[in-house]
């Protein structure tokens, strides 16, 4: 049993889980959100290869998933900086379970049996 899984299981709170940030990939990272919010800036988004963003929304989500079930708490999209709104995250949700073949009430049924969010 890994470290993050025992402090997963100690205690589902923050603040009680050790990550230790890659700052390499966090800069690399907010490199891609400059350059991704000044494409969206310009009016030049669909310049923006499928493929790509494809790919990387996933892993994000992967990575969003992975750390919700080691017990963090905090890490949903914040949409007061980020200039996303409440209609960017329905399109995102939406996509999200369209590419999963699921419906809004399968995730309803999920939440209610799963104390992960």
């Amino acid at each position: 049993m890994t470290l993050m899984t025992q402090k997963s299981q100690e205690s589902q709170s923050h603040e009680n889980i050790e990550f230790k940030y890659d700052k390499g990939l966090a800069n690399d990272m907010l490199r891609i959100v400059k350059v991704l919010d000044s494409k969206v800036a310009n009016g030049s988004f669909e310049t923006v290869d499928d493929e790509a963003a494809r790919r990387l929304f996933a892993a994000m989500i992967k990575v969003y998933s992975l750390r919700t079930a080691a017990g963090e708490r905090d890490f949903p999209v914040n949409i007061g900086d980020s200039g996303t709104n409440a209609t960017d995250l329905i399109i995102a949700a939406s996509a999200i379970l369209r590419s999963g073949d699921l419906e809004v009430f399968e995730l309803g049924m999920w939440r209610s049996y799963t104390q992960l969010l």
